[in-house]
């Protein structure tokens, strides 16, 4: 099996009623049962430690410090520290990433793929998966890029050679991608954009504006007769925006994506 294919099986194999329930992933654990409550910083201590653990760890949990993390667009962050002197580990802290929009990401994809790019050390480093979300190395002494940044040349060409070394382990990546994924997550967000429902009537002039009719055809059209059946593909981000990009703030800087 591969990787998502183990994330599901480790789904159907779980019991409810035993959340601290591991199974090794990549090497690290997954407890799909265990899922954070994002309004809790209880909450987020506890997975964080049983994450990092490999199991059930009550009796550390009111020691370690969590704080949340801004900047997030997609998911909810959080930095849990004090791993060092309360967990015993060699590091000091860990992000524990909540998963947002729900169904619009293929999280099983997306965690193996993130595993791939941490093995190869273009990733900060992956600990451990749960139900809602995953344990990562806390980036120290970074912060986001603002957009002005973009521009910079010696920052450009720092996430150039980022990307080019994801491209460079594309052969490890393409057992999680029969075919390339452009067209299957496109067409996918368009049925969910379908059959959205609105909460205002603002939204929903604002989605008939759209002409999401007219946009599929654009797609379809796209499809046939733009991009090549056979054109080759490579991996690539497709979320590059400032706020997904991390510099150190020493100098001389690294970047991370």
């Amino acid at each position: 099996m591969t990787g998502p294919d183990e994330f599901i099986a480790a789904r159907a194999n779980a019991s409810n009623d035993e959340p601290f329930t591991v199974t090794l992933v990549h090497g690290k654990p997954y407890m799909p049962m265990l899922k954070v409550d994002p309004s809790s910083h209880e909450s987020v201590a506890k997975v964080a430690c049983a994450i990092v653990l490999n199991g059930n760890c009550d009796g550390a949990v009111d020691e370690l410090s969590v704080t949340t993390v801004t900047g997030g667009i997609t998911n909810a962050l959080f930095k849990v520290s004090k791993c060092s002197s309360v967990l015993k580990q060699s590091f000091d802290s860990v992000l524990v990433r909540v998963f947002g929009a729900e169904g619009m990401i293929d999280r099983d994809l997306e965690t193996s793929t993130y595993a791939v790019l941490c093995e190869a050390g273009i990733a900060p480093g992956y600990i451990g998966r749960f139900g809602n979300g995953r344990v990562e190395n806390f980036l120290d002494d970074y912060e986001p890029l603002n957009f002005d940044e973009l521009s910079n040349p010696d920052t450009s060409n720092k996430i150039a050679t980022k990307m080019a070394a994801a491209i460079k382990i594309e052969g490890d990546l393409r057992k999680y991608y029969e075919d390339p994924g452009m067209w299957d997550q496109l067409f996918s967000w368009m049925e969910q954009a379908k059959s959205s429902c609105f909460r205002c009537d603002e939204d929903v002039q604002r989605a008939k504006a759209l002409d999401l009719t007219d946009i599929e055809k654009q797609l379809y059209y796209l499809k046939e007769h733009v991009v090549p059946a056979k054109a080759s593909a490579v991996f690539c981000h497709n979320d590059l925006l400032a706020a997904n990009i991390m510099k150190q703030k020493v100098e001389p800087y690294n970047i991370q994506l």
